[in-house]
């Protein structure tokens, strides 16, 4: 079936050139870059000459929400892919992904971060291991939903609120549609976490915020963390499964938990205040701009 892809992007020159460059690579239909903030736009314009891609800009920054709702308006194709800017993967899996979608799922890959050096780096990377591990879970019971990567039928597409986690959105309301969200753990996807605590915090803080936001829309959410404290017993199960899974994970668990429920705190008191996270600061990570791995290098290979 045809497929295009949405690639969302935020002052990022170089993860937006990225993307056109390896156009052809995932063997797309068409793709649509939305990106906002400071772009050298005659170089984009070059760039672009000749392939199915097509600029969404806008200097001043509107949100995430707001360029999807305009991106998604473009969208043609039986399949649209949701990806961050910021993200990198095999093109092969663009096709797998083609290939096994049936028309009522959307397909959400593992997310494996890319090695860090610092303690609040590795604290990020055994957050998202142990999403992995929830998410692979057969008696895990509660809404899926994935970031950073999406794979969809065009159906999925729907206006949605100016929200924090768009993302989340998508799947929860799917999933209220009798639609299912299929984690793909054979299918990775690289991207970096934050190297300093108060990064990593902030990052959290605005995540949590966006979990809480969805309970308005859905009477629930998909977060990890606050379904997680739901059912004590079956999270020891998941755990127990995890430390079998990631052994070297143990020594991260007590400051993820104190990070982790401060981040939830934090949250919970914005959103009472009706403090708007919508464009929140961008927080740094590892992310090299000049140093992105090419689509096919050894980076992609399974952990």
């Amino acid at each position: 079936m045809p497929s295009s892809a949405i690639v969302f992007s935020y002052d990022s020159q170089s993860d937006v050139e990225y993307y056109i460059k390896n156009f052809e690579k995932m063997g797309l239909e068409s793709m649509i870059i939305c990106t906002e903030g400071d772009m050298d736009l005659s170089r984009v314009e070059n760039l672009i000459q000749g392939k199915s891609v097509e600029l969404v800009f806008n200097r001043e920054r509107l949100g995430k929400s707001a360029a999807y709702n305009n991106a998604m308006k473009l969208a043609s194709s039986d399949i649209v892919f949701l990806i961050s800017g910021d993200v990198r993967f095999d093109p092969h899996e663009i096709n797998i992904m083609e290939e096994s979608m049936k028309d009522d799922e959307i397909i959400i890959p593992r997310v494996v971060p890319f090695e860090t050096g610092s303690r609040a780096g590795r604290i990020a990377s055994f957050m998202w291991n142990l999403r992995d591990t929830c998410l692979d879970s057969d008696d895990w019971g509660y809404p899926k939903s994935g970031g950073e990567f999406q794979a969809l039928p065009s159906k999925c597409l729907v206006i949605i609120p100016n929200v924090i986690n768009d993302d989340e959105y998508i799947c929860l309301n799917a999933h209220s549609n009798g639609m299912r969200v299929v984690y793909r753990r054979d299918l990775v996807v690289r991207n970096w976490v934050p190297e300093t605590f108060r990064e990593l915090l902030i990052q959290r803080v605005r995540i949590n915020y966006g979990h809480l936001e969805m309970k308005k829309y859905f009477e629930k959410s998909a977060s990890l963390s606050l379904n997680f404290i739901r059912n004590i017993r079956k999270s020891f199960r998941i755990m127990k499964k995890h430390f079998l899974r990631y052994p070297e994970d143990i020594r991260y668990i007590l400051p993820a938990f104190a990070l982790e429920l401060t981040s939830i705190v934090y949250a919970y008191f914005d959103l009472k205040r009706s403090r708007n996270h919508l464009l929140w600061r961008m927080v740094s990570t590892s992310h090299d701009p000049g140093n992105s791995p090419d689509l096919n290098s050894s980076f992609f290979s399974r952990p």
